[in-house]
């Protein structure tokens, strides 16, 4: 279906790459990884290309690419890719949007893979404090959110060995909607 969305609209057109996103995400979670990355990469450099560093698109899009590398354990890559992520699309969008909030979640995720628990239990804790007050308590990312600070803080303790495997299943997916 991307390939017809490309053939049709365009490799450029807006649907089409809200659909490769999408595409995207459902791969790594299926377990395709190579067509993840790769379909990720040219989707990161087709949003540059068209809207910039600063659009909020382009740094989604890298939070989804820096768990496609966490997947594959490019885990340091993973982090600084997840930390730009996190800068850009709180530079774009302020601190208390959703995708900030998501992006925030992903880059806790990569601090705790990466041996930074600690950073990811403080950066867990304000971004769950942030999502509930800004979405409310029962939102699925203000529960995801609190899920990854629960986790992120058993490991900190040493209480749980599973903790890491737990952790990779805690994220947020950049995943955009027309409007």
């Amino acid at each position: 279906m991307l390939a017809k969305s490309e053939q049709v609209r365009g490799k450029g057109n807006s649907s089409t790459l809200m659909f490769a996103a999408a595409h995207s995400c459902f791969l790594r979670e299926h377990g395709d990884i190579d067509r993840a990355r790769g379909l990720s990469e040219r989707l990161v450099s087709r949003y540059l290309r068209l809207l910039g560093v600063g659009h909020p698109f382009v740094a989604g899009a890298r939070s989804n690419q820096a768990l496609i590398l966490r997947a594959v354990g490019e885990r340091n890559q993973a982090h600084t890719l997840a930390e730009r992520a996190l800068t850009d699309m709180t530079g774009a969008v302020g601190p208390d949007h959703p995708w900030t909030l998501g992006c925030a979640v992903n880059a806790a995720a990569m601090r705790n893979v990466t041996d930074r628990v600690e950073a990811a239990v403080a950066l867990g804790r304000d971004t769950g404090e942030r999502a509930g007050r800004v979405l409310g308590r029962d939102h699925p990312l203000a529960r995801v959110a609190r899920r990854a600070l629960d986790a992120d803080l058993r490991a900190l303790r040493g209480e749980d060995a599973s903790a890491p495997e737990e952790r990779t299943h805690l994220y947020w997916n950049f995943e955009p909607q027309p409007t």
